[in-house]
């Protein structure tokens, strides 16, 4: 009996946990099911409301969008910050993890309380500025790639992992032969996979999305982002009243527009395409960063 009870009350966990699972799920696919909604739905449709499922399908805003030029010149930008700057942190996060992953390693807590310090207090904007300005990086794609090169917690995950390698496979690497950085590149890294995906997502979100970076580091509005790009879209009808003022690139084109549909379907298309990217590339590495951040937390 008391077995039956026990088995009863854990089949109704399960029953209470994929629920709240279905609900979880459903409050963050409403968001993006509504916004897709609106950029597919005419304006008519929009006027009358639109909620999960398009109304009379229409592809116009979309046709904007991706024929645009500075839309354009915006993604490729983004692609390049985001791809250059996903592959520089997970190299230089991997070599700062390695060596700190070892005890042997000379100040190796002092060096760890520093990085772990500047979790919680960091040099501030003006510092910050005075200093990408003192290396010349205004107005570059480095600016924006190289100061949050190495993030420390994604740093103290690939610790974890690394120290949870058998310390064995290094031992046999060096008695072939192998130096410091072959062991790392021919037998840490390549173990390394599940780690190296998880922080790499973490950091591409990151580089994706960046928005306040590029307002104050950038100058060239060729250089500039597809998130300011859409900042622009978003908030055109403001900017449109003071383009002159703000030098808006959008604002006679928005009036335009508004000749065939709505702006604020304009504003939501803008949004959905921003985020397409990353729904794309998650389902990819999706086991790989469940095993990651799992193995990276057993210790």
């Amino acid at each position: 009996m008391v077995a039956r009870a026990g088995l009863r009350r854990l089949q109704a966990l399960d029953v209470l946990n994929h629920l709240l699972l279905v609900l979880i799920g459903v409050a963050c696919l409403y968001p993006l099911a509504h916004v897709l909604s609106i950029s597919l739905s005419s304006e008519r449709a929009i006027v009358q409301g639109i909620t999960w499922f398009p109304r009379d399908i229409d592809l116009i805003s979309y046709k904007f969008m991706l024929t645009h030029p500075r839309i354009l010149g915006g993604y490729a930008n983004t692609i390049l910050y985001t791809v250059t700057g996903t592959f520089i942190s997970v190299m230089m996060t991997a070599i700062t993890a390695y060596p700190l992953s070892k005890r042997r390693l000379f100040a190796r807590t002092p060096i760890t309380f520093m990085m772990v310090f500047t979790l919680y207090f960091t040099g501030g904007l003006i510092p910050t500025y005075l200093l990408i300005r003192g290396l010349g990086l205004l107005n570059t794609m480095w600016a924006l790639v190289l100061p949050p090169a190495i993030a420390v917690w994604n740093l103290i995950i690939l610790r974890t992992f690394f120290q949870n390698l058998p310390e064995e496979m290094e031992e046999a690497a060096v008695i072939d032969g192998a130096g410091v950085l072959r062991t790392l590149r021919t037998v840490i890294l390549p173990l390394s996979r599940a780690a190296l995906a998880t922080i790499g997502l973490f950091y591409a979100i990151g580089l994706w999305n960046q928005y306040f970076p590029p307002l104050v580091y950038l100058r060239d509005i060729d250089k500039m982002p597809l998130q300011i790009i859409v900042r622009d879209m978003v908030f055109g009808d403001v900017m449109r009243q003071r383009s002159i003022a703000n030098n808006n690139p959008f604002a006679d084109e928005l009036v335009d527009m508004s000749i065939m549909m709505q702006l604020e379907k304009l504003k939501w298309t803008a949004l959905f395409v921003s985020i397409v990217p990353m729904l794309l590339v998650y389902p990819f590495i999706q086991r790989y960063f469940a095993k990651g951040v799992i193995i990276g937390a057993l210790k």
